[in-house]
């Protein structure tokens, strides 16, 4: 289980659990999508470096750890928020970056609908944190 996953019941905020519910949707289909194009773009999943795959791996112990600590301070929302608003600005520009380097027009259509989607999401965790 993720910790976004874990700790979106936790969240007081019905703004953060809708936009929590809108990014994970929004991931789904985006993995759907790549899945029917990755063939066409040549990337072979065994090639994914190990660099990345330990970069995933700490940041889903960090924001397991920012989440426990606002969960026992009373801010979870708050700290649930700016965390998944910065994963949100790693994933936009990790697609913002592969997006520019494409020349694959099925791959580049699932990026700018994630981009999009990614960004309209972002958002909404922004005026969340502004508003607090």
């Amino acid at each position: 289980t993720s910790p976004i996953t874990q700790y979106q019941p936790k969240l007081k905020s019905s703004t953060i659990r809708a936009a929590t519910t809108q990014l994970q949707t929004s991931i789904n289909n985006t993995n759907v999508q790549l899945k029917n194009v990755i063939g066409q773009v040549c990337v072979d999943p065994a090639a994914i470096s190990e660099e990345a795959t330990t970069t995933v791996t700490t940041d889903i112990t960090t924001l397991s750890i920012e989440f426990e600590s606002g969960y026992y301070a009373g801010t979870l929302d708050y700290s649930y928020a700016t965390a998944v608003y910065a994963q949100i600005s790693k994933m936009i520009a990790v697609q913002t970056e592969a997006r520019q380097q494409t020349e694959n027009a099925a791959f580049a259509a699932v990026l700018d609908t994630s981009l999009s989607d990614l960004k309209t999401i972002q958002e909404q965790f922004k005026n969340f944190i502004d508003a607090a």
